[in-house]
């Protein structure tokens, strides 16, 4: 099991849709350790808990193999791997990250991101805001978010009144200078509470992030995270690094992937009837409304920071023609882009 879930730690690119796909493939079709129908349950439940979804997954299939013991085993497995890469990658990012050149080819995967966070606002948007009602909570939580209201409060808004309950905004928490344990709390934070995408991590990064460091560094850990094999969540290994070092990539993995392990060991054994629950289905469809707010935080912000010079803009024609013209997929984009923004710099 343990050699199964090392392999797709270090294979897993794509985002969670993929990792899933491979996870359906080596548990169910090849060592048949669930059915699909035990699988499709265990995605049920992990999209109703906060936290990065496929390696939840994996702990779910790992308790499947061998309870508690099993649940620890695939998720160090499967996550160890990327989170020493995202590591020394960033490692070696922090003393070459302003280098000219390096920041050159970053900026080249600016608009493969810009891209890739569209597709998945146009897929999110289709899916959650279906009627007219829900078009409008969508308008007006977008106006509370511009008047300063944090990802946590707009989750919590959302979800509390689908579950008509009072309501609660949680403020965003920030000590200068940062701490280990500050890292490692503002973590905890965000993987106790996020729901959605990854690109939902984004938005969560800079509201709790950007006094810390630059809104460029964010990206480019969160690049770190998108380019490497292993959960988008490993951003906050980069994130670390470049705060406080090694041990700072240590206490930020920990914090951002430790509810994971928590909610899973504690929800496995009761999987059967919180699925079945219909209210918490429910909430989920408001946690959806929000999710696709944030993700559009995140699009607009990103464009507006990015796309300031003729040359940014030429870019980002650019990728739009070999994404849809062309049909590159977005890997070959991601290390394709950085190269011709090196070239139109020289040219320009």
């Amino acid at each position: 099991m343990i050699k199964t879930f090392i392999k797709l730690g270090v294979s897993a690119f794509g985002g969670p849709a993929a990792h899933i796909a491979m996870l359906e493939e080596e548990a169910v079709e090849k060592h048949k350790w669930l059915s699909q129908k035990e699988f499709l349950e265990l995605n049920s439940l992990t999209n109703i808990i906060p936290g990065p979804n496929s390696s939840e997954m994996v702990l779910g299939v790992g308790y499947y193999v061998n309870g508690i013991k099993g649940l620890l085993s695939a998720g160090i497995a499967f996550m160890t791997p990327s989170i020493l890469i995202v590591m020394i990658v960033s490692m070696f990012f922090k003393n070459l990250i302003h280098e000219p050149i390096i920041q050159v080819a970053l900026d080249g995967m600016r608009p493969v991101l810009i891209l890739m966070i569209f597709q998945v606002f146009i897929k999110f948007f289709k899916t959650a805001i279906d009627n007219i009602s829900k078009f409008i909570l969508f308008i007006v939580l977008g106006i509370l978010m511009v008047l300063g209201i944090s990802e946590i409060g707009i989750i919590l808004l959302v979800g509390i009144m689908f579950a008509f309950h009072f309501f609660y905004k949680d403020k965003v928490m920030v000590l200068e200078p940062i701490s280990l344990s500050m890292i490692f709390a503002l973590f905890l934070k965000i993987g106790a509470t996020l729901y959605g995408s990854g690109y939902v991590l984004l938005s969560y990064l800079e509201t709790s992030f950007l006094k810390h460091m630059s809104q460029q560094d964010i990206v480019n850990a969160f690049l770190i995270g998108e380019i490497t094999p292993g959960p988008v969540f490993t951003s906050a290994t980069a994130i670390g690094v470049f705060l406080k070092g090694p041990l700072g990539g240590l206490v930020a993995t920990l914090g951002i992937f430790i509810p994971s392990f928590i909610l899973m060991i504690v929800l496995m054994p009761l999987k059967k009837k919180i699925t079945k629950v219909k209210w918490i289905q429910y909430v989920l469809k408001g946690i959806n409304i929000a999710s696709v707010v944030l993700i559009a935080k995140v699009l607009i912000t990103l464009g507006i920071t990015s796309l300031t010079t003729l040359q940014a803009i030429i870019l980002c024609l650019i990728v739009i023609i070999l994404k849809y013209k062309l049909k590159f997929n977005q890997y070959i984009l991601l290390a394709v882009s950085p190269v011709i923004n090196i070239l139109l710099t020289y040219i320009m």
